[in-house]
């Protein structure tokens, strides 16, 4: 009897056992996912975008990770400290945080800084996968802010550019150009940081990242802090955007430190030499002979290249030599009808413009395969021209009766 009561008791504590640690592990879930970590002051304040270690041949090499951050703290009166976390969090390493970069736009102070802290990982033990930051003196709690850590590739005569931000909408005909245009360049690698974009320029990114000609990193939708902003012109922010699209050109300084050329070129930019050269034959040939000291170059844009623009006469003009008006079109699609015909309009003729207008338009726009686009486009003209037959049937069916 009394050793059933023991074992009775057992089981008790057992069971008391489960259930403390099943509600720690939910407390620590929720109050990671849901709640505010105490450790976690600058939650508010200072915002990560990513966290990114030297280009070393191994970990054991690097000295240094950089975290790119918009900031919004008082950091230069309080100092503050990375939290260096192993896999699953069990390790932990503390060391000083260091201000790399401030950047600086105008005279108004923005509300979040673009910075960059460097965390040394010079006494470290083991691999770092994940960092954080706290103020000094709070405890570097695993519940804090972190970011995975991003050990970059090394290519010592590689060329790499950084695309900056995309967001909104882009055209993938001409974002395909642009890629294309790189790879001339002899280009390895291409950076972008991925905001918003529409589903037609999302699947040409996406096709260059499966080659692995792209490398894509996160950027918030939301952006943070109060100010009500975005990358649009006309949502453009004058003290705030700069140092948001700065956070992008930071992170490319530091993924793309192993490669010996990096450039910093928007999606509507060209580098065009008159002799065709790739920009590494460019820089080597050319620019180093001249600036053998210089760190980097910046190219001022001296011609800017507008889809041509021109006009073409009436057809009636062609065949009775008697009508003024004249038709605008830009690459070979019509934008304008002056009003200055001197005869009523062929119904039949416009249609049929309009139709291969809309089709040219179409095909440079869609990533569909011409002969598919075509077929698509003929089947439903085909079914318009049905209906129209049916209803006119119908009408005349009506007049009999």
């Amino acid at each position: 009897m009394k050793r059933k009561y023991l074992k009775t008791i057992k089981g008790l504590i057992f069971c008391l056992v489960l259930i403390i640690c099943h509600f720690g592990l939910r407390r620590h879930k929720h109050l990671t996912q849901n709640e505010r970590c105490p450790s976690d002051t600058l939650f508010e304040t200072v915002h990560i975008f990513n966290s990114i270690a030297e280009a070393k041949p191994n970990w054991q090499s690097v000295e240094l990770i950089v975290l790119n951050v918009l900031d919004g703290s008082s950091s230069y009166l309080s100092s503050l400290d990375c939290c260096l976390f192993g896999e699953r969090m069990l390790s932990i390493h503390r060391s000083e945080a260091k201000i790399k970069n401030s950047y600086i736009e105008g005279s108004d102070l923005p509300e979040l800084t673009a910075r960059q802290y460097m965390c040394s990982t010079k006494q470290i033990t083991f691999k770092p996968v994940y960092v954080g930051l706290v103020e000094n003196g709070t405890p570097c709690d695993p519940c804090i802010t972190v970011k995975p850590v991003i050990y970059p590739i090394i290519k010592e005569h590689g060329t790499a550019v950084c695309a900056k931000i995309a967001f909104n909408h882009l055209n993938p005909v001409h974002l395909t150009e642009w890629f294309e245009y790189q790879k001339l360049m002899e280009v390895n690698t291409i950076l972008v940081m991925l905001q918003y974009l529409n589903n037609d320029s999302l699947k040409v990114l996406e096709f260059y990242e499966r080659q692995g000609f792209l490398k894509i990193l996160p950027y918030p939708a939301v952006l943070p802090g109060q100010t009500d902003r975005g990358f649009e012109s006309t949502n453009w922010h004058s003290e705030q955007s700069p140092h948001d699209e700065q956070v992008a050109v930071y992170t490319c300084q530091t993924y793309l430190q192993g490669y010996e050329f990096v450039a910093v070129i928007d999606f509507d930019e060209f580098i065009v030499h008159d002799k065709f050269m790739s920009y590494m034959t460019m820089l080597k040939s050319e620019l180093l002979p001249s600036y053998p000291q210089a760190a980097a170059f910046t190219l001022n844009a001296t011609d800017i290249v507008l889809r041509p623009k021109t006009w073409q006469r009436c057809r009636t003009c062609m065949l009775e030599m008697d009508c003024p008006g004249t038709v605008n079109t830009t690459d070979n699609l019509v934008t304008r009808f002056p009003r200055d015909h001197n005869h009523p309009p062929s119904h039949a003729d416009i249609k049929a413009k309009l139709f291969l207008s809309h089709l040219s338009e179409k095909a440079r726009s869609c990533l569909d395969p011409l002969p598919t686009l075509y077929d698509s486009e003929i089947i439903q003209l085909f079914q318009m021209i049905l209906h129209y037959i049916y209803l006119m049937s119908a009408a005349h069916f009506n007049m009999l009766c």
